[in-house]
């Protein structure tokens, strides 16, 4: 019988995959600054793993490539290939990787940016044309007619997936947005044995409605990383702590919670809070990728991470100019496992 399962996130990765930000986005005169932290994002990551690359035809590839190689990316860590995009989200428009008896194949769900909330036609057909043009070497792809977003959804690589009914039971993400069918996709497609519904608050400015990934994480060792806030004056404090008590409850005191601090409200231009989370990690081979915020906070959240995830090197990434439009790391990314038939 076939062993199908989703890896952990520190299971080993053949590559990342990153969406480049261009003047069609909506970075507007931040648009500097997101391709600043985009090098510096590519430069950390490169150490750990070789990149992919999806430029929409508007980004003069040849000038990318030369500002990538003055970044410290070793021309040889990343291949760059012209694919029209909307928006760099990677992780909820890239594919999951699913592995058959060890074998990976990509898994390519539909995305509706959060339920229609924003363009995506060319978003939604990334993973597919990078495929055709062989950006992912001899893996299969299976595209799936059903959306789901890759920040959606946690795993621990033996078979259980932590997920929120505000994202996976939309009506305006699928016309069929019952538990049972969700239930159904995850465990076809991916090989989901054990489905963790958890009620997830939204940081203020997600947009998301409330994606585990910037709330609770998977880390090894039977731990989970959580986002909290001991602020007792701030809005999440109670939401937060409310989620760790149902997360308890939830795993049956099974795995060890380990809190993240919140950092102090991180606001764009206009005062609009913005959902900055040390949840939000990228964990990538033998590194952590940790979002930071130039805020006090940062040391502890990387003390905090550093200690749950000992065999790893932890790696601070300023990610200020990332969450200025409602993302961080993890969300700006995506691992493709390599498998064991790699």
């Amino acid at each position: 019988m076939t062993e199908r399962r989703v890896p952990a996130e520190w299971e080993p990765a053949a590559c990342l995959m990153l969406t480049w930000p261009h003047a069609g986005m909506d970075w507007g005169r931040h648009l500097p600054a997101a391709e600043a932290a985009f090098r510096g994002l590519a430069r950390a990551a490169a150490a750990h793993a070789p990149l992919l690359i999806a430029a929409d035809p508007r980004i003069d590839t040849t000038r990318l490539a030369r500002q990538l190689v003055d970044a410290g990316v070793p021309a040889e860590r990343m291949r760059i290939i012209p694919c029209p995009s909307n928006d760099v989200w990677t992780r909820d428009h890239g594919p999951l990787t699913r592995l058959d008896d060890g074998v990976p194949t990509l898994v390519d769900f539909d995305f509706n940016a959060w339920g229609g909330k924003y363009p995506h036609d060319a978003d939604r057909q990334i993973t597919q044309r990078l495929h055709a043009a062989g950006g992912f070497g001899p893996v299969a792809c299976e595209h799936v007619d059903w959306v789901l977003e890759g920040g959606a959804v946690d795993f621990d690589g033996r078979g259980t997936v932590l997920t929120s009914p505000g994202c996976l039971q939309d009506p305006r993400r699928n016309a069929d947005a019952s538990r049972a069918r969700a239930e159904s996709m995850l465990a076809r497609h991916l090989g989901c044995q054990r489905i963790w519904w958890l009620d997830t608050p939204a940081l203020a400015g997600d947009d998301t409605d409330g994606h585990i990934d910037t709330l609770v994480r998977f880390a090894p060792g039977d731990c989970l990383l959580v986002q909290g806030c001991d602020d007792h004056t701030d809005p999440h404090h109670q939401p937060l702590a409310d989620m760790a008590s149902a997360l308890r409850a939830l795993t049956r005191h099974a795995l060890d919670l380990v809190p993240l601090p919140l950092p102090k409200p991180v606001l764009d231009d206009d005062g609009r809070r913005l959902p900055a989370s040390y949840a939000n990690l990228l964990f990538l081979n033998e590194a952590v990728l940790v979002p930071t915020y130039g805020d006090p906070a940062d040391d502890l959240a990387l003390r905090r991470i550093a200690d749950a995830c000992p065999m790893h090197r932890i790696v601070p990434v300023d990610a200020r100019p990332l969450v200025a439009q409602n993302g961080s790391l993890h969300c700006v990314s995506m691992q493709i496992h390599a498998g064991q038939a790699a």
